[in-house]
């Protein structure tokens, strides 16, 4: 039920045995080079020069963040993602673009990249694992440095490859030239760099940093100060957003920017002498310098350029502190701009909280519709993507045109006519509405709107709804805005019924459903004869409207909705992973609308991973078996097999629930719910016992079986007794596996629990069997709590 996944370093071993053979070949030739090189030229395995090249040749896991979310990893491709309702299969780097154009689609979603498993992930040591599901993917994660925080590796600067190695032994006697040709390659062969192997990068050599400069070395204190100070100075791109590495350092982004809010002078000369300063850069390329009370101080135009890599901002005013040419010295943060003059420094920053702009008052929305005839077309009244900015007042009245292009709307030409009544001509498409002062067409603002055209087709049938359904348990997340119902979990089972459990309260009710599929294409779903409280109002005939394997919305004739998710699916290592963890009681158990708790409230129960579960009430030990498998549709079904006062709670159960305190098993109006009970003490003379038990190998001395002796038909089988109460026969070879533990009942008797219903003889070690007398090498049993009664009586001995 558990599983261990071992990782050994082949590459090492391998890389090892390379070098090894390396050094037995160079002993075979007549002639040995000697260079003896300079003591600052070797380069030993913890040696600074060793360790910088380790870290500028680990691999980057940053470059795949918008998949994975972690610097420290790197999924090797190809890898299939879900994004947006979008599959994609990434086979190479290029494909991330793919990726970002389809999360960049829509502003109004969540952007959740689901990847499909298995992956393999690369580590920074270039070590492979396969990962398997989600969580073992976070768990990976957990150990990798955060956002942006400093990491180890070196990402500013890189060899120009090939580069080579000279490796000496001891005696400064060359035995071997290495080329690297990659930084997997390096890194690999520093790691392995130790012992009596010592090595000299053959100078000069080249590198390369970010920005593309080139920097020639030619020994290993020229290189130890090219790679330190080349750290850090660049962008490693070590954040999460995929969105940083778009090229935002233009002149046509910087204008966009210092259009869409007023800009603080947060900082002038190294002081906030100006902090109280707005500039509002108009569209016409007027700007105006405001106080903090929105009164106009100074005005001028202003113009963006752009010159190679160097970007200017120009202000033309007569206000001398800002008169002149400034060049933005860094501006991939959008919201903050360094400006220099050569002279003075300024910093300036965006504030879209306040406005002095009477235009202000309006703001731009996408409008969103479905496709009906996807042919990529559709009918949009503009005025549907404008609203009013909650609590703005405005001083002048405003009129509206909308446009198709930039330009249009700046100029204020080709205004769209039919503006109620647009026909898009792509989707998406951009609408530039263009604002301005009724009498004052010089004072404008430029909005942009979207429209966007969804496929909402049914991508389903009426069986794959039935199919849907069937699979695991469904929630009523939402019935017409209303989420009060989500403490029922519904299963929808293949002969109509449906078996409905509230979580609440364990009560277990029932009800009809049938899918249909209409001439016209549509898909109905029938929900009838619903019995519990609440519940009831489900009850409809249901017009499905979307579709998702997880997720489904329908609508009845009154317009109502009603949206049904699907809960996880559970698997028996999440069942067997929570109900080992502790004791459980029962909670509750309705039988068929019937309140029974009361019957088994006094009863304990202890689950082992190998399927054992006994319970203890007063000096009363019942006992059985748990086992657990999905289903064709996923579901978990359980068989709870008891005997004695526990045999009522047994039947196969469908596993509604798991959380951290209880367990829901529910089966036709049937819901037993498991409370979890944990008591951190622990006995010290079962554990005694136990431990004696797993200390070597058993036999059975002395047995009678309703007073007859039956010891022989045990001759010649010995005994293992192991940890989560397994028992190992073995007869001569042939292996049975029994159950067993050492149980203390609340009247304070030691019990050996023994369960097994097989083949001849072991069944007859079936019991509850009370210890008698126990030492380290022996164990005597008795059915009852009577040494001195020999009608069942059961002796192991160690051999």
């Amino acid at each position: 039920m558990k599983s261990t996944i071992n990782f050994f370093k082949l590459k090492h071993f391998v890389y090892l045995s390379f070098l090894a053979l390396m050094l037995t070949m160079s002993c075979q030739n007549e002639e040995t080079e000697i260079i003896n090189p300079s003591n600052e030229d070797i380069i030993e395995g913890d040696s600074t020069a060793a360790n910088l090249m380790l870290r500028m040749a680990s691999n980057d896991g940053s470059e795949d963040n918008i998949v994975d979310y972690a610097n420290c990893l790197e999924v090797v491709l190809p890898v299939t993602v879900t994004a947006n309702g979008v599959t994609i299969t990434i086979q190479s780097v290029a494909d991330y673009s793919q990726l970002e154009n389809i999360l960049d689609a829509f502003t109004n979603d969540d952007d959740q990249v689901n990847i499909t498993f298995p992956i393999t992930v690369t580590l920074n040591n270039y070590t492979e694992i396969q990962i398997t599901s989600q969580q073992e993917l976070e768990e990976l994660i957990d150990d990798c440095l955060g956002e942006n925080e400093d990491d180890d590796d070196i990402e500013c600067i890189d060899f120009v490859y090939p580069v080579s190695f000279s490796i000496y032994n001891t005696d400064f006697q060359v035995i071997n030239t290495v080329t690297i040709n990659n930084d997997e390659a390096l890194y690999n062969f520093l790691e392995d760099l130790d012992g009596p192997i010592l090595a000299s990068l053959d100078f000069p050599v080249t590198l390369i940093t970010a920005s593309g400069n080139t920097v020639i070395v030619n020994n290993n204190q020229e290189l130890e100060v090219a790679i330190s100070d080349a750290d850090g100075t660049c962008d490693e791109d070590d954040d999460y957003d995929w969105n940083d590495d778009d090229n935002n350092c233009t002149d046509e982004n910087v204008e966009l920017n210092l259009k869409e809010c007023l800009w603080d002078i947060s900082n002038y000369n190294n002081s906030n002498v100006f902090s109280d300063y707005y500039i509002d850069f108009n569209t016409n390329y007027e700007f105006s310098v405001l106080n903090e009370a929105g009164n106009i101080i100074h005005d001028g135009s202003w113009s963006v350029t752009q010159d190679g890599a160097i970007i200017t901002l120009n202000f033309t005013t007569d206000w001398e502190d800002l008169a002149g040419d400034w060049t933005i010295v860094n501006c991939d943060d959008e919201d903050e701009y360094n400006l220099d003059n050569g002279q003075i420094t300024m910093q300036i920053e965006q504030d879209c909280t306040v406005s002095n702009n009477p235009l202000g008052c309006l703001e731009a929305n996408d409008i969103v519709k479905c496709d009906e005839n996807n042919d990529g077309l559709e009918t949009f009244n503009l005025y549907e993507g404008l609203s009013d900015i909650d609590g703005c007042t405005i001083s002048s009245p405003v009129q509206v045109s909308f446009h198709e292009t930039i330009v249009d709307a700046e100029t204020n030409v080709n205004a769209i006519p039919n503006v109620t009544a647009y026909s898009n001509i792509s989707s998406p498409q951009t609408i530039y509405v263009r604002i301005e002062v009724l009498n004052n067409p010089s004072q404008f603002e430029i909005l942009e709107l979207g429209l966007i055209l969804e496929d909402c087709s049914l991508n389903c049938t009426a069986s794959d709804v039935n199919s849907y359904l069937q699979t695991c348990v469904w929630n009523v997340v939402n019935l017409n805005g209303s989420d009060n119902l989500l403490n029922f979990n519904l299963t929808f089972e293949d002969n109509a019924d449906i078996a409905i459990t509230d979580t609440d309260n364990a009560n277990s009710y029932n009800g009809y459903w049938n899918v249909t599929e209409e001439t016209s294409g549509e898909i109905i779903l029938e929900l009838a004869n619903i019995s519990g409280p609440n519940i009831q109002a489900i009850s409809d005939y249901w017009s499905l409207i979307e579709c998702d394997s997880d997720r489904l919305k329908f609508e009845n004739a009154s317009g109502e909705y009603l949206i049904l998710e699907q809960l996880p699916c559970y698997t028996e290592a999440d069942l067997f992973n929570t109900i080992t963890e502790c004791d459980w009681t029962v909670y509750s158990y309705i039988n068929t609308g019937v309140d029974q708790t009361s019957t088994y409230a006094g009863q304990t129960f202890t689950f082992n991973e190998n399927e054992f579960v006994y319970a203890v009430e007063g000096e009363t030990v019942n006992y059985g078996s748990l086992s657990a498998e999905n289903t064709a549709s996923d579901q978990l079904v359980v068989l709870f097999a008891m005997q004695g006062t526990s045999s009522g709670l047994g039947g196969y159960y469908t596993v509604t629930s798991i959380t951290e305190d209880y367990i829901i098993f529910s089966a036709n109006g049937t819901t037993l719910k498991l409370e979890k009970e944990c008591n951190n003490t622990t006995d010290g003379d079962v554990d005694q016992i136990q431990n004696w038990l797993y200390d070597g190998v058993w036999q059975i001395t002395y047995s009678t079986m309703e007073g007859v002796d039956n010891t022989s038909d045990y001759s010649g089988i010995t005994f293992n007794f192991s940890a989560e109460a397994n028992i190992q026969a073995n007869n001569a070879g042939t292996i049975t596996n029994l159950q067993g533990e050492v149980v203390r009942d609340e009247n304070n008797n030691l019990r050996y629990v023994i369960n097994y219903l097989g083949i001849f003889p072991y069944w007859q070690m079936d019991d509850d069997w009370y210890i008698t007398e126990v030492n380290s090498n022996r164990l005597e049993l008795h059915h009852v709590n009577n040494d001195n009664n020999n009608e069942f009586v059961f002796v192991v001995e160690k051999m």
